[in-house]
């Protein structure tokens, strides 16, 4: 073939591979920019919402979508004028809508965003739950992204503030997404529902909407057994769910066994505007009600320790397939665990408050496990394997006079490790140790969620 022939033809093929790479930048850059927005702080810096995503597996890739392919396909020759690229990825057990942050000086460099998202807020002004902040790299950017689990998912757009130092921002975001409507139908209150003989009503619904936006439901409920009114049940969390499947964050931890929340009353709640809530109630017994052998574990007459000491137990039973081993009752202050045995204890350092650190070692083929605890209150160390979705321990102490104290709340755990707040009194220095394996009962309902 004459040599002009194959010049032609390969100019005629970097013509076409330099097209084919500006129609690549020219639909990713319009792709990039239907996200993409930047905000001017006052010290010149700006904040930008890079992206945001929906789904279970999230990734931010610096630059634009295909930079990877891009630098793999072109010439060396043409690489040097690509960007530096770099990924940030994260990944959850259920669909989160992620965006995520950053922030660049004047110089166009990436710098700490030092920021946080707050709130969203739809066009009736209420502000959805946020979850946890959390912070990532992507070759030189710095990010903060988060994990948000409720949103107006019915809305074409909605807010977000951004919280940057004293700064607040706002991003108003497009609503690409579409999601299937659940067929529910609201029933008129009060209405009833029995798990168990446990008859749990819901008497009514009660909304309440704070100047910032913030949404908070009470629910009035009343409880019988056999026709007879209880009072050794408790409401231990109640979350709402609308029929596009926004969950009220602050009581996703019902998913998992044996987690204790605090109880919000009112309890944060979704979008009043929404036609119909999924109403879901789980309750636990308390103290003072009649448990079985089967679910009872009592260990009379245990010493209580004082502040900066604890008491090693070394206990274990098993209750309704639960292999339960109280490892030593704690006062206020620092304790030492290695594999569930106490091994040290001594009063909080100055400042000290509530904290942890772990630790894991193998050697020889035998691995220790190092916990070691500071509290500011008192406690039982309890390990708890085995523990089903709807079980709950209880734990509680009796004393000689009839008195009885329960766990105010469990606090973190270590694996199977738990640690139960207690405040026994200053002058009972021996107490009956009872540990339950409880089963909760449920009641679910669909009502109207009346507007504040």
């Amino acid at each position: 073939m004459p040599l002009g022939m194959n010049a032609g033809r390969s100019w005629t093929l970097g013509v076409g591979a330099v097209l084919g790479v500006l129609a690549w930048l020219t639909w990713a850059i319009l792709v990039s920019g239907d996200t993409r927005q930047s905000v001017r702080l006052p010290d010149g810096s700006a904040l930008c919402l890079e992206q945001i995503d929906y789904g279970r597996s999230h990734t931010f890739r610096v630059g634009f979508p295909g930079l990877d392919f891009l630098r793999k396909a072109l010439p060396a020759s043409l690489r040097r004028v690509l960007p530096p690229g770099g990924e940030a990825s994260t990944e959850g057990d259920r669909d989160t809508l992620v965006p995520w942050f950053s922030r660049q000086n004047t110089n166009g460099a990436w710098i700490d965003p030092d920021a946080g998202l707050t709130r969203i807020v739809d066009e009736h002004g209420c502000s959805w739950p946020i979850g946890w902040q959390s912070h990532a790299r992507a070759g030189d950017a710095q990010l903060c992204y988060t994990r948000v689990e409720a949103f107006p998912r019915r809305a074409r757009q909605f807010r977000m503030a951004v919280r940057q130092g004293t700064n607040e921002v706002w991003f108003t975001v497009k609503n690409r997404w579409r999601f299937e409507e659940q067929p529910w139908q609201p029933e008129p209150l009060p209405a009833t529902r029995t798990d168990q003989g446990l008859a749990v009503t819901l008497e009514n619904l009660k909304v309440v909407r704070t100047d910032d936006g913030r949404v908070y439901a009470d629910p009035r409920y009343t409880l019988s057994e056999n026709g007879t009114a209880s009072k050794t049940w408790k409401n231990e969390q109640t979350r709402f769910t609308d029929a596009l499947g926004n969950v009220s964050t602050y009581a996703r931890g019902l998913l998992e066994p044996d987690v204790m929340w605090v109880t919000f009353n009112p309890t944060p709640a979704l979008c009043p505007y929404e036609p119909v809530w999924k109403v879901e109630a789980w309750f636990r017994r308390t103290a003072e009600a009649a448990f079985t052998p089967e679910e009872l574990w009592s260990i009379p007459e245990l010493d209580l320790p004082k502040e900066g000491a604890a008491v090693r137990l070394d206990l274990t039973n098993r209750l309704q397939g639960v292999q339960l081993e109280a490892a030593c009752f704690f006062g206020p202050g620092e304790i030492q665990l290695s594999n569930h045995v106490l091994i040290g204890s001594r009063p909080l350092r100055p400042g000290s408050g509530w904290g942890f650190s772990t630790s894991t070692r193998s050697q020889g083929g035998q691995t220790t496990e190092s916990i070691t605890q500071e509290s500011t209150t008192a406690g039982l160390a309890l390990a708890a394997k085995g523990l089903q979705g709807n079980q709950r321990v209880l734990v509680f102490l009796s004393f000689p006079d009839g008195g009885k104290v329960s766990q105010e709340s469990r606090g973190r755990s270590v694996g199977d490790m738990r640690f139960y707040r207690l405040k026994w009194p200053s002058n009972q220095p021996r107490a009956n140790l009872h540990i339950v394996v409880d089963t909760t009962r449920k009641a679910e309902f669909l009502v109207k969620p009346p507007r504040p």
